[in-house]
């Protein structure tokens, strides 16, 4: 690897390891591993012109309702992860993030909250809206080398090229790829996990 490569990344490396508080020490050999996400809070100190929220179609993301009354929502992916302190009420709209086996990971836009359910509590949602989400409760990827092939949300090929070190907030892991936001396009496409 050229010496130009390698700091660079070594540097994308010990900032987000600083963003991220960590108290170890870090070796030049560590390099990000493949499908590293970073709290949102790298993307608003790199990319500090993001909106307080992003208005996403309900069509392009997985929008669910709850189909029961008094929903406990937890901390992780098991009847052994604490409470929250709140309970969902039948028809609360959500964003589903991520899945484990039988849960599935929920983003709560009404009140800017990120929670583990039982899937059988979730209902899909035939309303088609606009939903206003908190870039600052999602995940963020980087990317680490050049994508070349964007899929839209329906599978259609994207005219986009990204380049090295650009920050994306992601809507969604699936299959071993993203659902990203494009901050230029404000629209969402596919990528494969590889490239972050």
């Amino acid at each position: 690897m050229p010496k130009k490569k390698s700091n660079m990344k070594f540097l994308l490396l010990l900032s987000m390891s600083l963003i991220l508080g960590c108290q170890h020490s870090i070796k030049q050999s560590n390099i990000i591993s493949e499908s590293t996400s970073l709290p949102a809070v790298y993307l608003y100190k790199n990319y500090p012109n993001l909106p307080d929220r992003i208005f996403v179609p309900s069509s392009l993301v997985e929008f669910r309702y709850v189909g029961r009354s008094h929903v406990e929502v937890r901390e992780g992916p098991s009847i052994n992860f604490k409470l929250k302190d709140y309970i969902l009420p039948y028809g609360f709209k959500v964003v589903v993030l991520d899945e484990l086996k039988s849960w599935r990971k929920i983003l709560m836009p009404e009140i800017d909250e990120i929670g583990w359910v039982n899937y059988k509590a979730l209902y899909p949602a035939s309303e088609k809206e606009l939903i206003a989400i908190n870039p600052k409760k999602l995940s963020v990827v980087v990317a680490k080398k050049a994508i070349k092939e964007i899929s839209g949300f329906k599978g259609e090929n994207l005219a986009t090229k990204i380049g090295v070190g650009k920050a994306f907030l992601v809507l969604k892991e699936q299959n071993g790829r993203y659902l990203i936001w494009l901050k230029d396009t404000a629209s969402v496409a596919w990528v494969g996990a590889g490239y972050f």
